[in-house]
């Protein structure tokens, strides 16, 4: 335990001493997650889910872990369009890990068939040369083809970008929701062009731990 409050200071410590106590009671065996821990590995490799809205999701490395500034935009699009039984909307969620996005909106949509109503994306989005500041949880668990998206950071955008121009690939009035970093936003925006219905969720006070 000693470890773990260094590593993680002593409130965090405490309280993630009380997940791994409850995901296992087993003290030889707890002792081994805590220092799985300690050295770095994000909890929910260790504990193998994540919660995610009402989900609980399976969370297996490498693959990234869905993150709670996701999960708020995913809320807002959700709030935001009102599928039915007589107006079912189609999604197609580009660059899928955990499908964190899909799966919850699927738990609260009715299921639809294409042209695609709804587009949505947490693509790739870190420049390759910023490697070095993420946070070793990540940068040496987590997968880094769904951390890093080349020389700038915007490859993974004009993909999406040349996807959603082809005709009929997009239902009238659809909404494209992508993912990105606040700081490529001036960036991302002119690359998505006459795209119509980008949408912008409200900022969320978390920030992404992959550019911290």
């Amino acid at each position: 335990f000693t470890r773990l409050i260094a590593a993680l200071g002593p409130r965090q410590a405490r309280i993630e001493l009380r997940w791994l106590r409850q995901a296992q009671a087993d003290i030889p065996l707890l002792t081994q997650l805590i220092s799985r821990r300690a050295d770095g590995e994000p909890l929910q490799y260790i504990l193998g889910t994540q919660p995610f809205g009402p989900l609980n999701l399976l969370t297996r490395p490498p693959v990234l872990i869905p993150r709670p500034e996701t999960e708020h935009w995913t809320h807002a699009l959700a709030d935001l369009i009102s599928p039915s039984a007589q107006s079912p909307v189609t999604l197609l969620d580009l660059g899928t890990g955990s499908a964190c996005i899909p799966l919850l909106l699927a738990h609260l949509w009715p299921p639809a068939v294409p042209p695609f109503h709804v587009l949505t994306s947490n693509p790739p989005y870190i420049p390759s040369s910023h490697a070095h500041t993420l946070p070793r949880s990540v940068r040496d668990y987590e997968d880094h083809s769904a951390l890093f998206a080349g020389p700038t950071g915007l490859e993974f955008y004009h993909t999406i970008s040349r996807l959603t121009r082809r005709p009929g690939f997009l239902a009238p009035g659809a909404v494209v929701a992508l993912e990105c970093s606040a700081s490529f936003l001036t960036s991302v925006l002119p690359i998505s062009g006459p795209i119509p219905g980008v949408f912008r969720a409200p900022s969320s006070r978390t920030s992404d731990p992959r550019l911290s």
